[in-house]
């Protein structure tokens, strides 16, 4: 850098939104503008060498980043002529996918996180089934860590948890409630609806639906007695990727010939309804273990799939149709049109397929 001139630096301070507000420095002078703690440098003239006369905005602690870049442009490979690439805001780019721990969620396994990650899940999900809310169906991400809860996480419509993958991210469940519930699209924060909406009967527009969870191992194996999953009237959604872990071991398989003895399930689905149920759901790369049932259900759901999953050390692998009544609504058939296939079942003390009641329940290749 050439120099020009060594002088002594001026220094100014004043109010930048009152007045006239910031003057035009001299060359190397420094301003300070009180009210607003910004930090200017005068450019110089342009006889001097500088690229135009102005005054340069200094970056310090009270500047918002946010505000001064010009945004996010994907930048394409060379062998890509056009991608039609437009600019974005920083901020909006950021917003594709929002870390739980914007919400206060801690994930060191010692917080209780319950509050703070129902309130993600409320704050990014709940009343987002009305049309023109789609642009807040957005991820939530949690990235590697223990995720402390002491009840039940509900899950409404369009929710989109991704984890860092299983064994890597964890919910740990440390009381004798659900891990999981899917709501309906009318639950209000605080207020989480199962089989119901607002005014009435659960309807097919608000049902929980279009539900993706992905990258989570979900522990209750501490909790002495606990139900995994329970899906209600859940529809057109995927599971990948999880562990669903309980405190069941073989020391208790005598319990599973006592005719009093209450099972508790892995995954639960659950229908309300004859036109509202469990449908068209389908489960990847899953490890249910440690339950009496890993996977249990008497209600009328339909079209489900398990497929590259391992259910091991549990009293039962699956059970369908087992107490449907054949009368009560959403119990008139039972389970249907299920395929389990390339699935492994290990360490599993009854059966690992039970159909006792509907129809269609396809075994294909699994061990």
């Amino acid at each position: 850098m050439a120099v020009v001139q060594i002088s002594k630096i001026q220094h100014r301070r004043g109010r930048k939104n009152e007045g006239t507000g910031l003057p035009q420095l001299s060359s190397g002078e420094l301003g300070w503008a009180i009210d607003t703690q910004e930090l200017y440098i005068g450019n110089g003239a342009v006889a001097e060498g500088a690229p135009y006369v102005g005054n340069t905005k200094v970056l310090t602690e009270h500047d918002n980043l946010f505000t001064l870049t010009e945004g996010y442009e994907y930048k394409a490979g060379s062998g890509l002529i056009d991608t039609g690439a437009t600019q974005r805001s920083l901020q909006d780019r950021l917003d594709d996918r929002v870390d739980v721990a914007a919400f206060g969620v801690v994930g060191d396994g010692i917080v209780d996180d319950t509050v703070a990650l129902q309130r993600a899940i409320d704050q990014t999900f709940i009343n987002q089934t009305t049309v023109g809310n789609e642009s807040s169906r957005i991820t939530l991400y949690l990235k590697a860590g223990v995720y402390k809860i002491s009840n039940t996480l509900y899950i409404p419509p369009h929710c989109k948890l991704i984890g860092a993958g299983k064994q890597k991210t964890f919910i740990r469940q440390t009381t004798n409630a659900f891990m999981l519930q899917t709501v309906n699209g009318s639950s209000i924060p605080g207020t989480y609806r199962i089989n119901q909406s607002e005014t009435g009967d659960l309807t097919y527009d608000i049902a929980p639906r279009n539900i993706h969870i992905e990258g989570i191992t979900f522990d209750a194996s501490t909790v002495s007695s606990v139900h995994g999953w329970m899906l209600n009237s859940t529809r057109d959604s995927s599971f990948k990727d999880i562990d669903i872990i309980g405190p069941w071991d073989l020391s208790n398989v005598e319990d599973l010939d006592d005719p009093a003895y209450t099972l508790l399930y892995g995954i639960e689905c659950l229908s309300f309804s004859n036109s509202i149920g469990c449908d068209n759901l389908h489960f990847t790369d899953i490890c249910v273990k440690g339950w009496p049932a890993a996977v249990a259900s008497k209600y009328d759901i339909t079209d489900i799939t398990f497929s590259e999953s391992c259910l091991e050390l549990c009293g039962y692998g699956m059970i369908y149709g087992r107490g449907t009544s054949g009368t009560v609504s959403g119990e008139r058939i039972g389970p249907r049109n299920i395929v389990v296939q390339n699935c492994v079942f290990k360490t599993i003390a009854k059966e690992a397929i039970l159909q006792e009641a509907g129809f269609g329940i396809m075994s294909i290749n699994n061990r």
